[in-house]
């Protein structure tokens, strides 16, 4: 890098930074009903909960390896909105466990997912701890969301979910094909993961993109920051 395109570069980088905290903090809390959903085309209050419709959903996969076909900023703003995607149907896993017995830790199907996520990762080029680690934020992400919605029903039965969405049959296959994407687009993303600073700058710019898009409620950002807490931190090959 030359000595007259160093400013430049550091000028983009705290733009980026800038910019993400300005979002996060103009951004007003949004009402959350007990259709709880990351976008801004509401149900109203107490009604069944319905996923966003897929043609509703943007993507930015570009390549199937994510090697080649797209920028890797590009693949870092695919994961920020797959992680929001599958956020989203947090809300729906919520309302399917609410007053049963399924609980909300469920160590098995983590175990399996792990496994899986792990022996994907592998066979895609991606250092699997990296893969596993991202997949251990969005579970953990996922049971902050079902924690409080399930808080927040117990205290207001109004605005409980009036539908049970079926976790084996609906639920589970969704998160499950997001799975093979979201690996794809951390192996697409890892040039600009190589630096630390760089990627934090990136990463802030990619999630005031998507959450400007999406606009999320306060619970769906806090659960959203658990799950891109890793990306930076994880391991490039």
């Amino acid at each position: 890098m030359s000595c007259q395109a160093a400013p430049r570069h550091a000028a983009f980088l705290a733009a980026a930074v800038l910019l993400a905290m300005s979002a996060a903090c103009a951004a007003p809390p949004l009402s959350v009903t007990a259709a709880t959903v990351l976008y801004e085309e509401r149900e109203p209050a107490g009604a069944p909960i319905s996923p966003v419709p897929y043609d509703k959903r943007e993507t930015y996969e570009t390549s199937e390896t994510g090697v080649g076909g797209g920028s890797a900023a590009a693949g870092l703003r695919g994961l920020v909105a797959a992680a929001v995607e599958r956020l989203s149907l947090a809300d729906e896993v919520a309302a399917a466990k609410f007053g049963t017995a399924s609980p909300i830790t469920d160590p098995e199907r983590e175990w399996r997912l792990l496994d899986d996520v792990a022996e994907r990762s592998a066979a895609i080029g991606l250092d699997p701890r990296t893969g596993v680690r991202f997949f251990q934020a969005q579970i953990e992400a996922g049971k902050t969301v079902q924690r409080r919605l399930h808080a927040r029903w117990l205290a207001d039965p109004a605005s409980r979910p009036r539908e049970r969405p079926d976790l084996a049959t609906e639920l589970r296959p969704r998160l499950d094909a997001l799975t093979p994407r979201v690996l794809r687009l951390l192996r697409q993303a890892e040039p600009v993961r190589r630096s630390s600073i760089g990627c934090r700058a990136h990463l802030a710019a990619a999630r005031a993109e998507v959450e400007a898009r999406t606009r999320p409620d306060a619970l769906h950002r806090d659960a959203l920051t658990v799950a891109l807490t890793p990306v930076c931190e994880m391991p490039v090959a």
